[in-house]
């Protein structure tokens, strides 16, 4: 009688052990390039959102959104910033700028978060819509005094938007980031500077020029670009940004 050819036991344990192999060794290659799409495809979105800046300055006498074209403060209104506070606010000059579809809504969620996408049903944009900081102008007070680099001078040593920080702390060894959770120290991710250039950046220690002026923290020609550790502010409620707030990165209070 012909026998029929079939595997043996041992032979489908063998190829079920190298199929296992090479998913083993393929996962973090694929994971490696969803990250690296992302990351991609985040930088796209800052630049797209740092345009649409451009764009509104360009009637605005130079002023991003935030600022009045006298330099002074877009005040608090349903009609000004969709009841989100006055223009130091990120969630209002997020507002000023859907509101105009200067970008689409999902450009200011990064794509490794789960965050919700605003629709414009409600005027009140929350922390939970966006991912991305902002330069901090909440030291103009009234005036327009203290951060040149917040409307159009085309300075590519400024940063202007950059993935926020995540961590309870601006000091550098307690910063955390969306690309790097739960590991304290870690804080990397995008930047779009004033020039819309946009670079990934694995520390937030940063060469910048603001207002014509190199920062320097601690003789290093570097600039801790969430604090300069000489004053914090309450760490639970405020993601503890620096106190003087002329140059500072600031996404939400709820941080």
């Amino acid at each position: 009688m012909n026998r029929k050819k079939a595997f043996t036991l041992i032979e489908l344990l063998v190829v079920i052990s190298i199929i296992s192999l090479l998913i083993a060794i393929l996962l973090p290659a694929l994971g490696a390039a969803r990250l690296a799409a992302n990351r991609l495809k985040s930088a796209t979105q800052l630049r797209g959102i740092h345009q649409g800046m451009v764009t509104h300055a360009q009637s605005n006498k130079g002023y991003y959104p935030g600022l009045q074209g006298d330099g002074t403060r877009v005040p608090d209104g349903a009609e000004t910033t969709g009841n989100n506070g006055n223009g130091e606010s990120v969630e209002a000059r997020y507002w000023i700028m859907l509101n105009q579809n200067l970008f689409p809504a999902n450009y200011i969620t990064n794509p490794v978060e789960n965050r919700v996408v605003w629709t414009g049903d409600t005027p009140t944009i929350a922390w939970e819509n966006y991912s991305y900081a902002m330069l901090d102008i909440r030291n103009l007070a009234v005036a327009y005094t203290g951060v040149p680099e917040w409307r159009d001078e085309s300075n590519g040593e400024a940063p202007i938007l950059c993935d926020r920080n995540i961590g309870l702390s601006s000091i550098t060894s307690l910063s955390m980031s969306v690309y790097s959770q739960n590991i304290p120290g870690t804080w990397e991710g995008n930047v779009v500077w004033g020039d819309n250039h946009v670079d990934y950046q694995v520390s937030p220690l940063l060469r910048t020029r603001i207002g014509g002026v190199l920062r320097d923290e601690g003789g290093l020609g570097l600039d801790n670009i969430f604090g300069d550790n000489l004053y914090l502010e309450g760490t639970t409620t405020e993601g503890a940004f620096d106190a003087h707030m002329i140059h500072r990165f600031r996404s939400s209070a709820h941080d």
